[in-house]
């Protein structure tokens, strides 16, 4: 009979065993703790347990400014902007801006790298304590055009690729590329020069039209915008290009926008060439500015200037006087009744 009871069957064998070599022999041989190891020798901790076990430990006894540096070098640089506090990481020759979660993301997947546990808490600590620890961001420098591939110096006239100390956090999108000799739009950018011809129909605003590279904001519309300031902060900065004649329909060119912007480092390295000294561009923006062309424009959107077409400034006391006349409407002593009524009731009234 087979027995089944487990307790039975270890006292068996320890009878059958004992009665070979006996009770203390036995004894001697399970209380051998040097024989038992050597017969069965417990599995060797495995290299890479012993390095997470020491990296975790390591983890958990730093300080948040040590973790803060660690953090921090998983990235190729990182910076505070001093103002906003806002905090930029450097990649692919830019400064981006980056979230405080994408940090937290970042700070978690170190803690589950060294499979070590985490609060809430300890994450907030190492990501303000990063802002402590980490350089401050100082401003690009004005002469620099950032393109995709590299930075323009205006001042120098060098072209050199990304570096995180230019601190620039946008490029055109542009790939620059170096002018060859005797390049010229008409050649080398053929398509650009066409569409500038026709709409301008006048090549004497071909130079003055690409100028506009150096402006802060460009505004295009099919018509003419209308600004409510009247303090003459626009009107100082604003330059006005017509460019009004429409392309025939058997002319048009559904693929000339990508053709243009194939063209766009030419017609950039054309304007660098011919505006080394920035006082020729400037000079020739501000007779843009007051040019006929702009005063036309400007005449059809501000009402106040469409009025002032009429009127002759003199250099004796007589004729219109400045102000309204103390609430008595006189049109014929001063300017404010009159310019009232053209807004009123519309230029032809006063014609």
């Amino acid at each position: 009979m087979i027995l089944t009871d487990e307790k039975q069957q270890k006292k068996n064998r320890v009878a059958l065993v004992a009665e070979i070599i006996g009770d203390d022999a036995v004894k001697a041989i399970l209380t051998d703790t040097i024989w038992i190891n050597r017969v069965f020798p417990l599995a060797p901790r495995s290299e890479k347990k012993k390095r997470v076990h020491a990296a975790k430990s390591s983890l958990l006894q730093m300080a948040d400014s040590e973790k803060a540096r660690l953090l921090a070098s998983r990235y190729e640089g990182i910076a505070i902007h001093p103002e906003s506090e806002a905090v930029f990481v450097y990649r692919s020759g830019i400064w981006e801006e980056v979230t405080v979660m994408e940090f937290s993301r970042k700070m978690v997947a170190i803690y589950n790298e060294n499979r070590a546990d985490f609060a809430r808490r300890t994450i907030n600590n190492v990501i303000e304590a990063l802002k402590l620890v980490m350089p401050v961001m100082s401003d690009q420098r004005r002469s620099l055009i950032p393109f995709a591939n590299g930075v323009y110096d205006m001042e120098t006239g060098e072209f050199t690729p990304h570096q995180p100390g230019n601190w620039i956090t946008h490029h055109n999108g542009i790939e620059y590329t170096a002018p060859v000799p005797v390049e010229n739009l008409h050649d080398q950018a053929s398509n650009f020069h066409k569409w500038l011809r026709q709409a301008a129909d006048n090549q004497k605003y071909e130079k003055r039209y690409t100028t506009v590279v150096r402006a802060v904001v460009i505004a295009t519309n099919n018509t003419p915008m209308i600004f409510t300031d009247r303090a003459g902060g626009v009107a100082r900065r604003r330059v006005i290009f017509q460019f009004n004649n429409p392309v025939r329909e058997d002319e048009r060119d559904p693929d000339l926008s990508e053709k243009i912007a194939g063209e766009i480092p030419v017609v950039i390295c054309r304007l660098l060439e011919n505006f080394t000294d920035p006082e020729k561009a400037r000079k020739l923006l501000k007779d843009q500015r007051d040019s006929d062309e702009a005063l036309e424009i400007k005449r059809a959107t501000n009402p106040v200037i469409a009025f002032c077409e009429f009127l002759e400034f003199l250099v004796q006391e007589y004729g219109l006087m400045i102000g309204g006349g103390g609430g008595k409407k006189n049109p014929r002593q001063f300017l404010y009744p009159p310019s009232q009524s053209l807004v009123a009731q519309g230029l032809e009234t006063i014609r």
